[in-house]
Formats: C-alpha cells, structure tokens, sequence
C-alpha cells in the first residue's frame, strides 16, 4: 500500500521514479511530505481541524456493496423444508396426472424433494381449496386444469377459493384439444351422423368435469345449434372413469382431451368422432366443429396450469417460475411429451400473458354457463 502510494506521488517527477526504490526508507518518506506540503500551498490548516481518519490495514477486505438478488435466483432460506409438495387436483391416472408427474421428475429445487400429492374431488376444487389453505410459502404448489381454475368459480360463488386467491407461474403441457369419442362400432363413429342425432335425440355424455373446457366447449356449440338441454352430462372423477364408461356402454359418446385418447385410438380401442375446436387437433384424426358452422372456439382449450397463494412472496415465486421453465425446456421433458403424445409446448406464456388467458377466459365460461343455467 505505502510503496504504491508513493510510485502515485513519484510518477510526477520522472527523474526521482527511476531511483526512488535505491533509497531508504525514511529518505523516501521525506521526499513524499515535502511534495504533500507543497501541493497544499501556503494556507494554513485550521486550527481545530480533525486529523484524518487512519487508513485500513493492508489486508482489511473492502466492505461488501448490497447487490440485489437476480429475478429467478433463488430466494435465501428457501425452502423452508426437506419437501415441496405439488398437489395434483385430479385423480391418480387423470391426464394432468399424467404430465403433472413427468413434469415434478424434471423439476429441481436445492435442498428440498419434490413430490406429487394427488387430492382429487370436488371437479378439482378439494385439491385446490387445500393449496390454498396451505401457508404461503413456496412449499405447497397445485396443478390444475381449467375445471378448477375456471368451471367450478364461475359455478359457485360460494366456492371456498377465488381465482384472486391464486398467482399462475406457468403452462406446463401444451394445449389441448376436446375430443369427441365413441367405443368401436357405435353408430355416432361419423362425424355427420353424430351432428345430425345431437339435434334431434335426447342422449347421455360423459365428461370429467362439468365446468371443464371439454364441456363447456361442447355446450357453447349446442347454443349456435339452438339445441342445449337435448344432453344429459354425467360428470366422473378423472378422465380414466370416462373412459371406462364409455368403453362399458353406460355412455352415448364420451369428451376427453386429445393427449389423453391418443394412444387407445391408435390402438383401436377407442374411436374419435369430432375435435370441439376451429382447428384440428394435431394428435387425433377427427374433423374440427368449425367445419359445420360452430364459432368462436378457438379460446376453448385445455392449459394445465401452475400456481400458488398469490400472496406467495414475489422472490419466491419467480425462482419458482424459473424452475418451471427450466423443467419445461429440459430435454428429458420434451422427449415424454413426444412419446407420451402431448405433442409440443410452443409457447411458454409468461405471468402477463397468463393473467390476461385468465381473465378472458373465466369471461367465456361465465356467459357459458349462464346461458345453459350452470351459474
């Protein structure tokens, strides 16, 4: 410190920086204060002027500047346990079971397990009313499907959570497509036959949930057909109940998600009829609705959503996100949503996004069920 200091006051006069280091020490600290004394002039230093503060040792640290935590960093003593529980809301085997379970594999957080509790019932609400119930710390998170974020709110003022209750972090499947499906050799297997008896025979459907997207989808075509309260839906818990149903005759046709029938159908255990969509589904053959005049479905889809108590703490919820994202563009997660037959996420929407998703889409659901006398 001392010795560079005095190459600073010496670099002033080249002459004495190329032998200063030849002479002794206490010669070298006279030349140093007559070129201190001299560059203060002749005024005189106050009287009571405090001395200055004595320099830090050597080997002092510097002290350490306040940095701010970068967004998505993880949050300091978090987690505050040895288990991050994601609740899955539907039933072991459901489809969102199903991606909730290869999403968790590849979802990492230091220091803690990450484990799937799956609370079903209730069309998704017992899962999500004990998330909410949960403290709001990071280590409960639920995954939901529309039924519960959307269908049973709309339902049920009275419903023991609100959607303000919740902050949605992320979409972790693609969206899917509502599917029309019958067991082998039913007479609905044509899609014009199929479109011609919903308007004119009275008939039984099954769908997982009532205030899904599936059925709401389906209920929002009977209003353009003039044809709601010809069906009767009989809601079961998970899609693999439906399925069953169907599959048991107890069913005239049966709405399950794309990603979920894909592989019965291509066994030829299960065929499908229609896609309650403006577009075709990507995973199943089976004519869009659009082709018969039905509108505005395009918003009718299915997003398997992650959340938390909206009062979760900001830090935390953004490494949440971080981690989210992290899974969701992994390699071993992308590879089981091609051989599982989800297809691909294209976009992982962000915060904003989601919000604005949600808010428009509880408006559709609520004109919905209201217009078939659900709300």
């Amino acid at each position: 410190m001392i010795i560079m200091n005095i190459r600073y006051l010496l670099a002033f006069v080249p002459a004495l920086d190329q032998w200063y280091i030849m002479l002794p020490a206490s010669v070298i600290l006279a030349v140093v204060m007559m070129f201190a004394l001299a560059g203060c002039g002749n005024t005189a230093a106050p009287a009571e002027e405090p001395a200055p503060a004595a320099d830090a040792p050597a080997d002092a640290a510097p002290a350490e500047e306040a940095v701010a935590a970068e967004p998505g960093s993880k949050p300091e003593g978090y987690p505050s346990g040895n288990t991050v529980t994601f609740i899955c809301s539907s039933s072991a085997g459901s489809a969102t079971d199903v991606s909730a379970r290869a999403f968790v594999d590849c979802f990492k957080i230091d220091g803690a397990n990450v484990v799937v509790e799956n609370i079903s019932g209730g069309q998704q609400t017992v899962g999500t009313t004990e998330a909410v119930n949960r403290p709001a710390d990071g280590m409960t998170v639920v995954m939901m499907a529309p039924s519960g974020m959307f269908g049973q709110p709309a339902m049920n003022p009275d419903l023991a959570y609100k959607l303000d209750d919740l902050r949605i972090l992320a979409n972790i499947a693609p969206d899917c497509y509502a599917i029309v499906c019958v067991k082998p050799g039913s007479p609905l297997s044509n899609a014009d036959d199929f479109m011609e008896y919903i308007q004119n025979n009275e008939y039984t459907y099954g769908v997982p949930n009532i205030g899904g997207y599936a059925n709401i989808g389906f209920n929002y075509a009977l209003m353009q057909l003039d044809k709601v309260g010809l069906g009767t839906a009989v809601a079961y818990d998970g899609s693999q109940n439906v399925l069953q149903a169907v599959l048991n005759g107890e069913l005239d046709f049966a709405l399950l998600d794309d990603n979920f029938i894909t592989s019965y159908v291509d066994s030829g255990e299960l065929t499908a009829v229609m896609c309650i969509g403006e577009a075709e589904s990507k995973l199943v053959s089976a004519p869009a609705m659009s082709s018969y005049g039905i509108t505005g479905l395009a918003g009718v889809v299915g997003i398997k959503w992650l959340a938390v108590r909206a009062d979760t703490p900001d830090d935390i919820c953004q490494y949440l996100r971080a981690q989210a994202v992290a899974a969701i563009e992994s390699e071993q997660y992308q590879n089981f949503l091609q051989t599982a037959n989800y297809g691909t996420i294209d976009t992982v929407y962000t915060e904003e996004e989601l919000e604005v998703i949600k808010n428009e889409t509880l408006e559709v659901y609520k004109q919905v069920l209201t217009a078939i006398g659900l709300a």
